[in-house]
């Protein structure tokens, strides 16, 4: 779905947080299929973009969690235009667009409920 290699969980962000090997950048916020619970769901990066690309990126995310959606294409419509070949980035600004053309659904939350594990 993000189009990227490695998924790992916030425990596992957290576990790792101190490493200089691995870096991270948040992909969503879920709620996995049988279970209440949310969690932040981050992509496990080797070589991450530069530090400003990274607090855009973040900005971006930020955005779209408070429904400030126009702000949030506004940031991912920037950065693809730095990194066009971002799955992530293309995730989000598709995801954008069917919000704009389907509108808010109802009680939404920012948060992505999987169908399956």
């Amino acid at each position: 779905t993000y189009g990227t290699s490695v998924i790992v969980s916030q425990a596992t962000r957290d576990f790792l947080q101190g490493s200089t090997l691995f870096h991270f950048r948040a992909l969503d916020r879920v709620r996995v299929k049988g279970k209440n619970r949310e969690l932040w769901i981050h992509e496990l990066m080797l070589n991450p973009p530069a530090e400003s690309v990274l607090s855009a990126y973040d900005a971006a995310i930020d955005s779209y969690q408070t429904a400030a959606f126009d702000r949030s294409r506004e940031l991912f419509l920037k950065l693809k235009a730095e990194r066009p070949d971002d799955p992530v980035i293309e995730f989000y600004l598709e995801r954008l667009n069917r919000i704009q053309a389907q509108g808010v659904p109802e009680n939404w939350e920012g948060i992505e409920n999987l169908k399956k594990k």
